[in-house]
């Protein structure tokens, strides 16, 4: 038996979740809030937003690009640095709600995401539609000349149009 190949995620695509999957993303978000008041974990964000917002478009963008992947990303109450595992790679998804956004990695996170291959940036907001826009090497962003401060703090920032699509081919 051959394994089927993933396809590869091409820049533009668009994804929408289901009424039904817009529920889930909220019950994940509830029960990953509550395990991680638990466990006494602070979640810091890169923007004016709050963290309920934060929460379910990052989760909503993880399912959209899982369903552009045709996988599924991990629903753990405490998720892993990584989403997704495809290709050999471990992806971690970022989204923002600004059509020309860029993708950004906190400086505070790389400590804790060496387990990431590579970065996925996808566009738009709960509950959808999400656009996948592209993908980058954590070796690639991951480098001094890139970080910049937006004023909430230093990360990491690539441009839109230094994605690639995913897997490269």
């Amino acid at each position: 038996m051959v394994a089927a190949a993933i396809p590869a995620v091409r820049i533009g695509a668009v994804a929408e979740l289901t009424r039904l999957e817009q529920q889930i993303a909220a019950l994940l978000c509830k029960s990953r809030k509550k395990a991680m008041a638990e466990g006494g974990s602070i979640n810091k964000i890169i923007g004016p937003q709050s963290v309920n917002f934060s929460n379910i478009n990052g989760l909503s963008a993880e399912m959209a690009f899982g369903k552009l992947a045709n996988c599924y990303p991990d629903f753990s109450e405490i998720p892993n640095e990584w989403d997704f595992r495809l290709n050999g790679l471990s992806l971690d998804i970022k989204v923002t709600k600004y059509q020309n956004g860029k993708l950004l990695l906190p400086i505070y996170k790389v400590p804790y995401s060496e387990a990431v291959d590579g970065y996925c940036l996808m566009v738009g907001q709960f509950p959808g539609p999400f656009e996948f826009r592209g993908f980058m090497y954590r070796s690639e962003l991951v480098t001094n000349w890139r970080i910049i401060s937006l004023g909430h703090g230093a990360v990491y920032a690539a441009h839109q149009h230094e994605l690639s699509e995913f897997p490269y081919e």
